[in-house]
């Protein structure tokens, strides 16, 4: 495959993993812990630093697609690596199939007939993006930046203008406040923030990998958190608290044209978000293939376009294949788990590979290792259960292929 991705096309997939759904539902039920809210945003992004350097330093260390996957295969070997690869793309596939029916919930705003249609506007959009991603990477990038322009640029607008209207009785903390910051509130957000560590899936395809991944890890995480304590703090100023507060903000704003606009800039960060997965999740099946006996089929890439077009395919089918299916909820339950499953490898593979003499990083090592393993600690039993389960159809699948 040919190296045509630059620093922009890093940073926009990254910006767009991190900025989805969570951003639309979280700012009303944190906007009841008055100005703390804004600081319980700072406060997610210090706790995800130390992971995101760490995911910096593995990022020089190997120009390879796949992200975790890599890293833990570096440190680990080939089985802790298929596992986290294996569970990673499965968890890809399961979002992608999810978000993809959702874009009907937003296109409901518009017509509210479409709500007929959930499944079958789930599976047009994941094959519209197979296609564009099946065209090219320069194609799926460039989707990838525009979808990111169209829906960061209405959230920047909602949070400048919201400042405006800031008093000083916005800066008031609730007198129950309380140490309740530190429960349920920071780990919605910490679920928000997260989305960085998309941005190595892709470095295969990237000219100078080791210089550009890094930077657009560590700003893919900081600029979502600066956008979202400033939307935070205008929503103080606006005074809603509901689950609908950034709609609830955007009519304060700019009456009900405000409101249908983050109608449809939730529309496009649903469609930006299966933009995203779909360029990444084939090139981390892709890499899967290479090291471990899948079908080499996978690692086939088409003569004229240079794309992994046989892991685009299948990726594609099987996520517009659970969005036939409609209810996965109980695999859904996986993918908490699987972001946390790709800190927990790459913070150990650093400190490992750090211990080898390979890169430097081991505090940011030890302190994101610590901070994932408090994360893990909150992941309930179900989730436990189904990525047992998973891993095992994995592994029995990867033995009988051997």
């Amino acid at each position: 495959m040919i190296r045509v991705l630059g620093f922009g096309h890093l940073v926009a997939l990254g910006i767009n993993s991190v900025i989805g759904a969570g951003i639309f539902i979280v700012p009303g039920p944190l906007a009841r812990l008055g100005i703390a809210s804004v600081f319980v945003f700072l406060l997610a992004g210090i706790l995800l630093h130390p992971i995101a350097l760490c995911f910096a330093h593995l990022g020089r260390l190997t120009d390879r697609s796949g992200g975790a996957y890599a890293y833990a295969h570096m440190a680990f070997g080939p089985i802790t690596g298929f596992l986290v690869g294996w569970v990673t793309w499965i968890t890809a596939v399961l979002s992608t199939s999810t978000v993809g029916s959702a874009v009907a919930i937003y296109l409901t705003y518009l017509d509210p007939g479409m709500a007929a249609y959930s499944v079958h506007c789930g599976v047009l959009a994941i094959c519209l993006f197979g296609f564009v991603n099946y065209l090219g990477v320069r194609a799926g990038g460039r989707t990838t930046e525009v979808l990111t322009v169209l829906k960061t640029v209405p959230l920047v607008l909602i949070g400048i203008c919201g400042v405006f209207y800031v008093r000083p009785e916005t800066f008031s903390i609730p007198e129950s406040l309380g140490s309740s910051v530190f429960g349920m509130p920071i780990l919605m957000t910490i679920f928000t923030c997260c989305g960085f560590e998309v941005v190595p899936y892709i470095a295969g395809e990237t000219k100078k990998p080791k210089e550009y991944v890094p930077k657009a890890i560590l700003i893919s995480l900081w600029v979502p958190i600066l956008l979202y304590c400033l939307i935070q703090l205008g929503i103080l100023a606006g005074g809603s608290t509901s689950d609908n507060a950034l709609t609830d903000q955007a009519r304060f704003l700019w009456g009900e044209t405000g409101a249908l606009l983050v109608n449809a800039t939730g529309l496009i960060s649903v469609i930006g978000f299966l933009a995203g997965t779909i360029l990444g999740a084939p090139r981390l099946l892709m890499v899967l293939a290479e090291d471990h006996p899948l079908p080499k089929t996978l690692l086939a890439i088409h003569p004229r376009y240079q794309t992994p077009h046989v892991s685009i395919v299948v990726t594609t089918i099987a996520a517009a294949g659970f969005a036939l299916i409609g209810d996965i909820g109980s695999l859904i339950e996986l993918t908490s788990l699987a972001f946390l499953l790709q800190f927990f490898a790459s913070t150990v593979a650093l400190y490992i590979l750090a211990s080898r003499g390979r890169t430097k990083g081991r505090v940011a090592a030890v302190l994101g290792t610590l901070v994932t393993c408090f994360f893990l600690a909150q992941v309930n039993l179900a989730s436990w259960l189904v990525f047992v389960l998973v891993s095992l159809v994995g592994l029995l699948f990867r033995a009988y292929r051997r």
